[in-house]
């Protein structure tokens, strides 16, 4: 092989390497662009999510925000009904001991009463016969 043949499959070796190369390079440059597609469409949809999931988080948040206001209003409340309840029962039992104490008296009485009505119907028979 003389020297000529052997630059001319050189040059056939470097246009197949070139060919080669050119394919793998277009392959490349394709890959890269679907890649970048790919990326972009997934970037964009979890951006998209993203933006859901921090609607979603905010809404929830303010929901949390209202309950624990409404929670603590209702603790408020039930302090206060708690109190008027205890001032109530204290109320109805010191009321308890003043009617125990009334129908005491109440029933002295009618003792009384009853004694000084039997000694007026004698008082009144005495002077019946007196007279």
């Amino acid at each position: 092989m003389t020297m000529i043949d052997q630059l001319k499959q050189l040059e056939q070796t470097i246009l197949e390497i070139r060919k080669q190369y050119h394919v793998t390079a277009t392959e490349l440059v394709n890959i890269k662009a679907n890649t970048s597609n790919v990326t972009i469409q997934e970037h964009n949809q979890l951006l998209q999510q993203f933006k859901g999931n921090k609607a979603q988080y905010e809404a929830t948040k303010q929901q949390f925000s209202e309950l624990d206001n409404r929670y603590h209003q209702l603790e408020v409340q039930n302090k206060q009904v708690n109190n008027e309840y205890m001032q109530l029962k204290r109320s109805y039992q010191e009321q308890q001991k003043t009617l125990q104490k009334l129908q005491q008296q109440n029933q002295e009485l009618i003792e009384k009463n009853r004694v000084i009505t039997e000694h007026a119907k004698k008082a009144v028979e005495q002077l019946h016969h007196i007279l």
